[in-house]
């Protein structure tokens, strides 16, 4: 068997073994395809994503985990469209309209970028210092210095003794 027909059977038994583990638990899909990424050979790992995500297609966890791994190979643009996907399935998660607008903001997109921030603002969860510092971040991006700031009090306010946090705020704050 010559290594391409080796490759592509080896994708195929793959793909069917993350795919009945997708179908038991698409979070624990999503967890392992990203580990998987950052400790396996990655073109494996991306030769397999588009036909996982076309299985998954309303899975916001699945979409943002293909984002990761799309970031992960260097693929702005796949990373784009996997991490809209998951900002458009579950619109009131954090952690992927923060996803959505990060690769955004990577891309150059910021007026796209400038009018998802007020949905950002209405996302973050009370008690999520990481939250905030990430909105912190993607408001200083966006020109909007006295967000950013509130953002970084806020994350402050839940930890105050993280010293990155305050040297954020001090950065913003010039």
């Amino acid at each position: 068997m010559d290594s391409v027909s080796k490759l592509s059977l080896q994708n195929q038994q793959d793909f069917i073994r993350l795919k009945e583990l997708g179908l038991q638990d698409s979070d624990k899909l999503a967890q392992f395809l990203f580990q998987m990424a950052r400790e396996k050979d990655i073109r494996r790992i991306i030769s397999i994503l588009p036909k996982l995500e076309e299985t998954f297609p309303t899975d916001a966890s699945i979409a943002s985990a293909a984002c990761d791994i799309w970031n992960l190979a260097e693929q702005k643009l796949f990373a784009l469209n996997s991490a809209e996907r998951a900002a458009r399935l579950d619109s009131h998660n954090c952690k992927y309209v923060t996803q959505y607008m990060l690769c955004l903001l990577a891309l150059n997109k910021v007026q796209v970028a400038n009018q998802l921030y007020n949905q950002l603002q209405e996302v973050i969860p009370e008690g999520d210092s990481k939250a905030y510092s990430v909105a912190a971040q993607i408001a200083f991006r966006l020109n909007k210095y006295d967000a950013a700031v509130a953002n970084y009090e806020s994350a402050i306010s839940l930890e105050p003794n993280n010293p990155v946090l305050h040297y954020s705020l001090g950065a913003v704050q010039r």
